[in-house]
Protein backbone atom coordinates (compact mmCIF):
# COMPACT_ATOMS: atom_id res chain seq x y z
CA UNK A 1 0.00 0.00 0.00
CA UNK A 2 1.04 3.53 -0.42
CA UNK A 3 -0.94 6.34 1.00
CA UNK A 4 -1.28 10.49 1.22
CA UNK A 5 -2.39 12.30 3.82
CA UNK A 6 -2.84 15.43 1.85
CA UNK A 7 -6.79 16.26 1.48
CA UNK A 8 -6.01 17.92 -1.82
CA UNK A 9 -6.56 14.68 -4.39
CA UNK A 10 -7.90 16.85 -7.00
CA UNK A 11 -4.75 16.81 -9.16
CA UNK A 12 -4.68 16.15 -12.61
CA UNK A 13 -6.74 15.97 -15.46
CA UNK A 14 -9.78 14.35 -14.16
CA UNK A 15 -9.69 17.28 -10.81
CA UNK A 16 -11.12 19.99 -12.60
CA UNK A 17 -14.52 20.75 -14.07
CA UNK A 18 -14.79 21.71 -18.11
CA UNK A 19 -13.61 20.07 -21.14
CA UNK A 20 -11.34 17.09 -20.42
CA UNK A 21 -8.48 16.87 -23.30
CA UNK A 22 -7.49 13.39 -24.62
CA UNK A 23 -7.21 10.81 -23.69
CA UNK A 24 -9.46 11.58 -20.50
CA UNK A 25 -11.62 8.92 -19.36
CA UNK A 26 -14.58 9.22 -17.21
CA UNK A 27 -14.64 6.66 -14.02
CA UNK A 28 -16.98 5.92 -11.81
CA UNK A 29 -16.49 5.33 -8.02
CA UNK A 30 -17.47 1.72 -6.83
CA UNK A 31 -17.87 1.40 -2.61
CA UNK A 32 -15.32 -2.13 -2.15
CA UNK A 33 -13.87 -3.78 0.57
CA UNK A 34 -9.89 -5.20 0.34
CA UNK A 35 -8.84 -7.82 2.44
CA UNK A 36 -5.04 -8.08 2.68
CA UNK A 37 -2.55 -9.81 4.56
CA UNK A 38 -2.96 -7.95 7.91
CA UNK A 39 -5.69 -5.00 6.67
CA UNK A 40 -9.12 -4.55 5.50
CA UNK A 41 -9.90 -1.71 3.48
CA UNK A 42 -12.95 0.18 2.74
CA UNK A 43 -12.91 2.46 -0.05
CA UNK A 44 -14.23 3.61 -3.43
CA UNK A 45 -12.50 2.25 -6.58
CA UNK A 46 -12.91 3.52 -9.91
CA UNK A 47 -13.87 1.78 -12.99
CA UNK A 48 -15.37 3.15 -16.34
CA UNK A 49 -18.91 2.75 -15.99
CA UNK A 50 -19.66 -0.45 -18.02
CA UNK A 51 -16.74 -2.21 -16.42
CA UNK A 52 -17.37 -4.72 -13.35
CA UNK A 53 -14.32 -4.86 -10.93
CA UNK A 54 -12.92 -8.22 -11.80
CA UNK A 55 -11.96 -6.20 -15.27
CA UNK A 56 -10.15 -3.84 -12.77
CA UNK A 57 -8.20 -6.80 -11.57
CA UNK A 58 -7.08 -8.20 -14.81
CA UNK A 59 -5.95 -4.45 -16.01
CA UNK A 60 -1.91 -3.97 -16.31
CA UNK A 61 -1.59 -1.45 -13.41
CA UNK A 62 0.04 -2.79 -10.85
CA UNK A 63 -2.23 -0.95 -8.55
CA UNK A 64 -5.79 -0.16 -7.23
CA UNK A 65 -6.35 3.72 -6.89
CA UNK A 66 -9.07 4.04 -4.00
CA UNK A 67 -10.17 7.46 -2.68
CA UNK A 68 -12.05 8.05 0.99
CA UNK A 69 -10.56 4.68 2.19
CA UNK A 70 -10.75 3.79 5.75
CA UNK A 71 -7.53 0.83 6.62
CA UNK A 72 -7.96 -1.45 9.61
CA UNK A 73 -5.36 -3.40 11.00
CA UNK A 74 -6.50 -6.76 11.91
CA UNK A 75 -3.75 -7.39 14.50
CA UNK A 76 -4.63 -4.11 16.45
CA UNK A 77 -8.22 -2.90 15.18
CA UNK A 78 -6.29 0.48 14.44
CA UNK A 79 -8.43 2.39 11.82
CA UNK A 80 -7.20 4.84 9.70
CA UNK A 81 -8.80 7.35 7.46
CA UNK A 82 -6.84 8.12 3.93
CA UNK A 83 -7.97 9.96 1.28
CA UNK A 84 -5.72 8.32 -1.17
CA UNK A 85 -4.81 4.91 -1.07
CA UNK A 86 -3.01 2.62 -3.56
CA UNK A 87 -2.91 -1.16 -3.30
CA UNK A 88 -0.85 -3.41 -5.00
CA UNK A 89 -2.82 -5.86 -6.68
CA UNK A 90 -0.67 -8.66 -6.05
CA UNK A 91 -1.29 -8.80 -2.48
CA UNK A 92 -4.88 -8.95 -2.57
CA UNK A 93 -6.89 -11.35 -1.05
CA UNK A 94 -10.17 -10.67 -1.49
CA UNK A 95 -12.00 -7.81 -3.14
CA UNK A 96 -15.71 -7.07 -3.73
CA UNK A 97 -18.16 -4.60 -4.28
CA UNK A 98 -20.63 -3.34 -1.18
CA UNK A 99 -23.82 -2.90 -1.25
CA UNK A 100 -25.34 0.58 0.04
CA UNK A 101 -26.00 -1.02 3.52
CA UNK A 102 -22.10 -2.33 4.33
CA UNK A 103 -20.93 0.95 3.51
Amino acid sequence: MAATSSANTNRGIGGNPGLKPYPFTEKVPVPVKIMMPGYEIKGNMYKVSHQKIEHVLLEKMKFIHLTDAEVCALASGKRMDIPFLAVNKGLILSLYEQNAADV
